[in-house]
């Protein structure tokens, strides 16, 4: 039980110190993020946003590259590091998997709705006249 204990403990200061940084608009994110990167789900997430934020594309596409979305905002990010790549590198390659993340988010009737949604169509659209 002690073990227990002591692991929920150690689990909620890890989410109150990523909490932190969020709402602190990234203050301390590279030392605090990347050991909590396979520890809090949000934390690799916000972590390539914090790169994204910085122009460091590089750091972000590597962070990203390997993770399989299985959530909207998941997708979105994987489609904005490879939209970036693209446009970083002049790369049809990613644009044109940005273009497919964005169109499976859109194709998901309900993120349409959602915040965010109407933009994805947009950006969908504009990476599609683009290559």
């Amino acid at each position: 039980m002690l073990l227990e204990t002591t692991g929920a403990k150690e689990y909620t200061n890890d989410i109150v110190k990523h909490n932190l940084v969020v709402f602190r608009e990234g203050e301390g994110a590279l030392q605090t993020l990347p050991p909590l990167v396979d520890v809090v789900v949000e934390a690799r997430l916000n972590l390539v946003i914090y790169y994204l934020q910085q122009d460091e594309i590089e750091e972000a596409y590597n962070l990203i590259k390997d993770l399989e979305p299985s959530t909207p905002q998941e997708y979105i990010l994987k489609g904005v590091v490879n939209a970036s790549v693209g446009n970083m590198m002049d790369s049809h390659e990613h644009l044109k998997m940005a273009q497919q993340y964005f169109q499976l988010v859109r194709a998901h009737r309900a993120s349409v709705f959602a915040a965010g949604g109407s933009e994805l169509c947009s950006i969908g659209w504009l990476l599609s006249i683009r290559m």
